[in-house]
């Protein structure tokens, strides 16, 4: 692990739950790769390809260019982890294969590219977010042993919080009225009813 790493927030004895850092910080590099597309409406397309741990500050240098393609390492971004997000850190290094999250948006008018890096995560959920809300690109990148060993020792120093259960949704049910569907109570859809079948019914004990 580099330098670039910052070091946990909070100081104290490690057999305390309070010495876990509040968070920490490492900043990656972001390498995309330009792919010539063969829509015809589309010239070419971004693909985030891998993330450098404790890179330098970078704006678009190309690594190397091939078949047309080329990579850039287009940004260096800070990835932040904060405790109370703990529990998504453990889903993300569960997970096969362990996964980063760069997302990307549109780049403005005169910028070097079309696209820009907006931020890296090690969060699914908040990765989630981003991809229902319509106006980014998300791009999984398979996490580094030196950021997977990062992470996991973040995680493994918070206290252990509730497991993680998947919310489910549940069918809608009308809620139960006292007496709906006693044949001994007088019911709406009586009017509808032959007489006999109410005789019947006050012959019920």
């Amino acid at each position: 692990m580099t330098s670039d790493a910052r070091p946990p927030e909070d100081t104290g004895s490690p057999a305390t739950p309070a010495a876990a850092p509040r968070e920490a910080e490492l900043r990656l590099g972001i390498v995309l790769r330009r792919i010539p597309s063969k829509n015809r409406w589309v010239s070419h397309v971004w693909r985030a390809v891998a993330v450098l741990p404790g890179a330098p500050p970078a704006d678009w240098v190309l690594l190397r260019e091939e078949d047309g393609a080329q990579e850039y390492h287009a940004a260096t971004m800070p990835l932040v982890l904060h405790r109370s997000e703990a529990e998504s850190y453990r889903v993300a290094l569960a997970g096969r294969p362990r996964t980063v999250w760069v997302v990307l948006r549109p780049a403005p008018p005169g910028a070097a590219q079309d696209i820009a890096v907006r931020l890296v995560t090690a969060s699914p959920f908040e990765a989630q977010d981003y991809m229902e809300s319509g106006e980014e690109l998300v791009e999984p990148v398979p996490m580094p042993e030196a950021l997977e060993a990062w992470i996991a020792a973040f995680t493994d120093a918070q206290p252990d919080g509730p497991a993680f259960v998947k919310r489910r949704r549940v069918p809608h049910a009308p809620a139960a009225e006292d007496g709906l569907g006693d044949r001994r109570i007088a019911q709406e859809s009586d009017v509808y009813r032959a007489p006999s079948s109410l005789r019947d019914r006050k012959d019920m004990p």
